[in-house]
């Protein structure tokens, strides 16, 4: 009894380490475009590349993170320093003006939090593992907070100015301590323990190249993310600026966002999309089509808010999908290299690769460029898609015949 009760309060202090986590990141995130072009006055092309070569530079630190974390296995440990970085690379960030030294300060903030999202993806496949909780109705946590973000910012904006809505988030974030303080390390089988200290990671890393099964998955699951991640962070900003949107209506969005990711992870039992894999991922490719044909032709900020609405839907269809992949085709003492490897690629890599190709075409092609470069990213997905299809057709008919 002692045991399930212990189980259950980390449950609810993870919940709210994700609630509170993603509300201060949430406002960070959406006036983050806002606050380097107003605030601190940096150029469109200063933006783009701020936001996209930042990531490309500390690739080689992303990789270093997943081997520790996956030699070590202390995710609470290195949750509450990522924190502490955020908190306090936010202070230096709101008080310095010189872009150089802006670029210094980012890079090292960009370091130091490259973590956080594996290390909380790891712990909530360590917590739904045991079935001692329901993975859509955690992560919901993380969902609410994220669009209670951009709501406070939408509600706040015209009254505080943008510096005082990141004092918010740093006070938010700094309450994510108190939760995560309760939370104890996770579990690993003795066995497993042993093998970590004497398994080669290079060979391990190679390894999980080889599995094919999850790399095409992953390839797929990469590309629908990335583009959404860029949209969120890039293309939606900049696009309600250069439309003259009222800056609190850039509030509005993470909010907006998330209404069908919050209905589809309350109803990710229901709905099986692990089990219905391939046909959710179709169905997330054609609305994401929809999405980038109209972002492309529009000129409207009103339509550029409601076609978000698609965002949360096919969020809401990745995440259960992504959670699987891992627990399914990856070996537990590489399940930690596995999320740095896909988080590394669709939150990293490819949409700062896409940020800064776009802020290159932004000028010459206008607005338009961004509906252009994410619908070809949708085809190439597209067509991977049906590559996965193809090979498990394969491989299906291959084993029956061995059989």
């Amino acid at each position: 009894m002692k045991n399930i009760s212990f189980k259950l309060n980390t449950i609810r202090s993870f919940s709210m380490n994700l609630l509170f986590n993603s509300f201060g990141n949430s406002v960070v995130g959406t006036i983050y475009v806002l606050f380097l072009s107003q605030v601190k006055g940096f150029s469109d092309k200063d933006v783009s590349l701020m936001v996209g070569l930042i990531p490309i530079i500390t690739i080689p630190s992303y990789i270093l993170w997943g081997i520790i974390i996956d030699k070590t296995k202390k995710v609470v440990l290195t949750n509450k320093m990522v924190i502490i970085a955020n908190i306090v690379t936010l202070i230096l960030l709101i008080y310095v003006d010189n872009i150089y030294t802006f670029f210094i300060i980012n890079l090292i903030r960009t370091v130091l939090l490259q973590p956080g999202g594996m290390v909380n993806d790891e712990y909530l496949l360590n917590l739904v593992k045991d079935n001692t909780g329901s993975y859509g109705s955690i992560r919901t946590f993380g969902t609410v907070g994220y669009g209670l973000g951009g709501l406070v910012c939408l509600l706040l904006m015209d009254y505080i100015e943008i510096s005082g809505l990141l004092i918010i988030a740093i006070m938010s974030l700094a309450s994510t301590l108190l939760f995560i303080s309760k939370m104890p390390e996770i579990n690993i089988d003795k066995s497993l323990k042993k093998s970590y200290h004497k398994t080669k990671f290079k060979i391990e890393q190679l390894d999980l190249l080889k599995n094919m099964k999850y790399m095409r998955l992953m390839i797929i699951y990469v590309l629908m993310n990335g583009t959404l991640a860029s949209a969120s962070s890039y293309a939606i900003p900049m696009i309600m600026i250069k439309l003259d949107a009222p800056q609190n209506i850039i509030g509005v969005m993470p909010f907006i966002m998330i209404v069908f990711e919050l209905i589809l992870l309350l109803q990710n039992k229901r709905l099986n999309f692990p089990k219905k894999r391939n046909k959710y991922l179709l169905i997330g490719l054609i609305l994401l089509t929809i999405r980038w044909i109209t972002m492309g032709v529009t000129e409207s900020y009103i339509i550029i808010i409601l076609i978000s609405i698609i965002h949360g839907a096919v969020a809401g269809i990745l995440l259960p999908i992504q959670n699987d992949m891992v627990e399914k085709f990856v070996p537990q003492n590489q399940q930690s290299t596995a999320i740095m490897l896909q988080t590394l690629l669709s939150s990293t890599i490819v949409p700062s690769i896409l940020n800064i190709i776009l802020g290159f075409l932004l000028e010459p092609w206008g607005i338009k460029s961004f509906g252009i470069v994410y619908l070809i990213c949708n085809v190439i997905t597209l067509f991977m898609y049906i590559i996965n299809l193809l090979f498990n057709r394969y491989e299906e008919k291959r084993v029956i015949f061995d059989k």
